[in-house]
């Protein structure tokens, strides 16, 4: 007799929401439907993958082995405490929001994956990215960390404080990454230059961060300590007093680093 497939509800419309649908549905779990506030979004989902869209939180499935919470940190409290009882766990995505915005739910959870996620690109693959798992008994955490097998070689077990530490540093070290290089590509296109041409440099980079570790691979003007050129970088940027601000804050940051 074959196994009866883990079923899942999605509560949430935006990119988390669209990426455990994917994952999920191709995964071979079996769907019990989305719910969204944003029907547009929510029937799109749903068209997409062929599952039930429900527009009134009190209607739907309450069997379902799983319940997605992937909304916006600042709603999950309040969505939490309008769904109804059910069978299975709910579990949020956040990586900041503590397992106690679920407090209403006898089974709760945290399935965060630390990855970007955007509808723009396609979706990570298997294997390629971790997910931190959290929960109040250690039945449910098993249950958590067997789904999350299922898809990523890379589970942890995590508390809410280690979770946020993991995000901050996720938030530094992607989303402040990604403004330098937009910052970077407008630099060059102001004078009509190809910002692809950084890509072997900024995949070096990141290969050296974390085969020798970040302190090891800092390169540059600001670690040699070369004032003439970091002077020479700040007059250039002197039509953006916002760029030459920051481009001297780090600066600094990295000769203080250097000192130490």
């Amino acid at each position: 007799m074959s196994k009866k497939p883990i079923s899942f509800f999605i509560i949430g419309t935006g990119n988390v929401a669209s990426f455990f649908t994917h994952t999920f549905t191709k995964g071979g779990l079996a769907p019990k439907g989305i719910f969204g506030r944003n029907k547009i979004a929510g029937t799109q989902i749903s068209d997409r993958y062929n599952i039930p869209y429900f527009s009134d939180i009190n209607n739907i499935p309450t069997d379902a082995d799983i319940y997605i919470v992937a909304i916006k940190d600042a709603f999950i409290s309040e969505i939490s405490n309008l769904i109804p009882e059910v069978s299975g766990v709910v579990a949020h995505t956040s990586g900041t929001t503590s397992l106690e915005a679920l407090k209403n739910h006898k089974r709760r959870g945290v399935f965060y994956p630390m990855q970007t996620l955007s509808t723009s690109v396609p979706f990570p693959e298997k294997n390629e990215f971790p997910i931190l798992i959290e929960a109040t008994n250690e039945i449910d955490l098993r249950f958590l960390y067997n789904l999350a097998f299922e898809f990523t070689s890379q589970v942890e077990f995590v508390n809410s404080y280690t979770r946020e530490k993991y995000h901050l540093a996720a938030v530094m070290a992607a989303n402040f990454t990604n403004q330098l290089l937009r910052v970077s590509k407008q630099l060059l296109a102001e004078s009509e230059l190809e910002f692809s041409l950084l890509k072997p440099l900024m995949l070096q980079q990141i290969k050296n961060s974390f085969t020798i570790g970040p302190e090891k691979a800092q390169t540059g003007p600001a670690k040699r300590n070369d004032s003439s050129v970091l002077q020479r970088h700040e007059n250039l940027l002197s039509e953006h007093p916002e760029w030459q601000k920051l481009y001297r804050l780090l600066s600094d940051l990295i000769q203080l680093e250097e000192k130490k």
